[in-house]
């Protein structure tokens, strides 16, 4: 006769190590990145754990902004969304997917019940798209500014008033390139924008030095091309985006019955002398070699800035003293 056994049943259920994570974007570690308006899509795979055990395994995914250029989200725009996963299939996959179109950084966690698997919780960066609002795309909202770097950037009328420059002093030129969804669009600053100053009388040409100023839908402009102009002169302005000029129309009412014209789209940058450097400016006249007792001598001087430009007169006396010292004469 048996005697009476008893035995524990213990529900066994999946456990985090037995699932990963992936996605058809780009993915560095934890790290997924994508542009606005592109969905992403993912994959949790978990081929070596029991199908019984999959079926029952509650995988839970939320996504939320998590902020942009360092700006945490607040109200509304920092809510958590519980994302949909699909039931696994028979290649024992489950699949979720988003599509963001403001730019910035996305929590994504994914979870077995309440502990996080593969290397959860992710980031999804999400970078603006193309830019749409260059010339002949047809989209309006491209702005730009020229002004004294340091000085602020010009807004309203004042965008569209010439400015001078004065030689050597840093000057700023901002573009703001934007994708569909208002984003800051996203270039190759190396390649994609070129930003150049032809002095009008050399035909030199100087070209501006581009880095990305924000991310996101901000206000501003996306885009800051510095450049340091030493000659005086005057320099017309371009802007291109590969192949196509960028530019901003200005127009203004020709007369009383508001006919519209347009003018210049990137005005011309006039660049001034710098104040004298007296090491660098020119004494000239005959009193600047031997003469014998009794002549007449004259003396001018030539003022030059410190990159060799020669200052205005009126200029040159308002910021300059002038002394002349006879130190010796040679007898005749």
């Amino acid at each position: 006769e048996l005697g009476r056994q008893s035995f524990v049943a213990e529900l066994l259920n999946a456990k985090p190590k037995d699932f990963s994570v992936q996605s058809d974007a780009v993915m560095a570690g934890s790290v997924v990145n994508t542009s606005a308006g592109t969905r992403v899509d993912f994959i949790v795979g978990s081929e070596d754990v029991d199908m019984v055990l999959d079926l029952r395994a509650n995988i839970i995914v939320t996504a939320r902004f998590i902020g942009v250029n360092g700006v945490a989200p607040t109200g509304g725009a920092a809510a958590t969304e519980v994302l949909n996963v699909s039931p696994v299939n028979s290649r024992r996959e489950r699949y979720f997917w988003l599509s963001r179109t403001e730019a910035g950084e996305y929590e994504i966690v994914v979870k077995l019940s309440e502990t996080d698997i593969g290397e959860s919780p992710y980031v999804l960066n999400v970078a603006g798209g193309p830019p749409v609002n260059h010339l002949g795309s047809g989209r309006k909202g491209l702005a730009t500014a020229a002004y004294p770097s340091g000085a602020g950037v010009p807004t309203g009328p004042a965008m569209a008033s010439k400015v001078d420059f004065i030689a050597g002093t840093p000057i700023d030129f901002d573009v703001d390139l934007r994708d569909e969804f208002g984003n800051v669009a996203t270039i190759d600053t190396e390649t994609d924008l070129l930003v150049k100053y032809s002095r009008q009388s050399s035909g030199e040409i100087v070209t501006g030095s581009i880095v990305r100023s924000f991310e996101g839908n901000k206000t501003g402009h996306g885009y800051k091309a510095s450049v340091t102009l030493p000659r005086t002169g005057t320099y017309g302005v371009t802007a291109q985006l590969g192949p196509v000029s960028v530019c901003l129309p200005v127009t203004e009412d020709a007369n009383a019955v508001n006919v519209s014209i347009t003018r210049e789209c990137i005005l011309d940058a006039n660049v001034v002398a710098a104040q004298t450097d007296p090491t660098m400016s020119l004494l000239q006249g005959s009193g600047t070699s031997a003469v014998m007792a009794g002549d007449r001598i004259s003396l001018h001087v030539v003022p030059l800035d410190a990159f060799g430009n020669i200052v205005a007169e009126v200029q040159s006396r308002l910021f300059t003293r002038y002394t002349v010292n006879i130190t010796s004469l040679i007898p005749a």
